[in-house]
């Protein structure tokens, strides 16, 4: 069941817990699947998505208004935790945080993308002996490189515009810097996009066609469009692909169980995922 802003509204009281995410751009992908969990449990939460460009002053209001949980986005993963009271071991490692929590007053910053990439890695056979290309050195891309780790891959490139970010990616895994025009200069069995490239119809693939049709496997971390250019040419030429909806989704039942402290019901949440694309496609037509 999707929760409706009707069956909401119906819900809604003093006692309700909220639960919100932050972006610069944000998307509907965290509501509904969260909204519709919580509509299968019959948890009296609700959650909603915001656009913000103050990461301090959103904490601020995170702690005021008693919010019990948010989602972390881009670009606020790595900013967020000089305002938060403790950080968990993974997240420190990480130097990122995608979730968090607030415990009567204590906010506790976790990441939850790093279990979300390692079962996308897994879904398409990620092999350790592997060479890597990483595109971006955000905060996403510290979790996938901790999913790296876990899994033991060695052969890592990470591409960026600012070399000095990969430099700090180091001390989470060894990795290579590659600038940015030189991302094409060598072989990578497994391309990895951990950049804001494909959240506009517009955009161009953050590699082009020939070096893609060399790989064996592409991942995406892009939730909207439902589908990327670099997905959709990668897919249409036989590559394993890990779509972003799937380490999106692996991490929002994370994030779910640390917000209610209920096991996450997968089943309604990826038929929640369903109505969502089917929404996109349609709206895009």
């Amino acid at each position: 069941m999707v929760l409706t802003s009707n069956n909401l509204n119906a819900r809604l009281n003093k006692d309700t817990q909220f639960c919100i995410s932050i972006a610069s751009i944000p998307s509907n992908f965290g509501t509904v699947l969260h909204n519709a969990a919580y509509a299968k449990l019959g948890l009296n939460f609700a959650y909603k998505a915001f656009s913000v460009s103050d990461i301090k002053n959103t904490v601020v209001g995170i702690r005021a208004l008693n919010i019990r949980g948010c989602s972390v986005s881009m670009p606020f993963k790595e900013s967020i935790i000089s305002y938060l009271d403790v950080i968990d071991e993974s997240a420190r490692v990480i130097g990122a945080v995608n979730t968090v929590v607030n415990e009567e007053g204590c906010l506790i910053g976790y990441n939850t993308d790093a279990l979300g990439a390692k079962i996308a890695l897994e879904s398409i056979n990620a092999d350790h002996r592997e060479s890597v290309l990483l595109l971006g050195a955000g905060g996403v891309s510290r979790a996938i490189l901790f999913a790296l780790r876990q899994l033991g891959f060695k052969q890592v490139r990470v591409a960026n515009r600012d070399l000095n970010k990969i430099n700090n990616l180091k001390a989470i895994l060894p990795c290579y810097p590659v600038a940015w025009s030189d991302r094409q200069s060598e072989f990578a069995s497994l391309i990895i996009n951990a950049t804001s490239i494909g959240m506009c119809l517009e955009d161009v693939m953050p590699v082009d066609a020939p070096f893609l049709e060399k790989s064996r496997a592409v991942m995406d971390v892009i939730v909207a469009p439902w589908e990327t250019k670099l997905m959709a040419y990668a897919a249409a030429t036989g590559k394993a692909i890990a779509p972003g909806c799937l380490m999106s989704l692996e991490q929002a039942m994370a994030q779910f169980t640390l917000y209610t402290k209920n096991p996450a019901p997968k089943e309604t949440m990826e038929w929640a995922l369903r109505d969502y694309y089917y929404t996109q496609r349609i709206s895009a037509v």
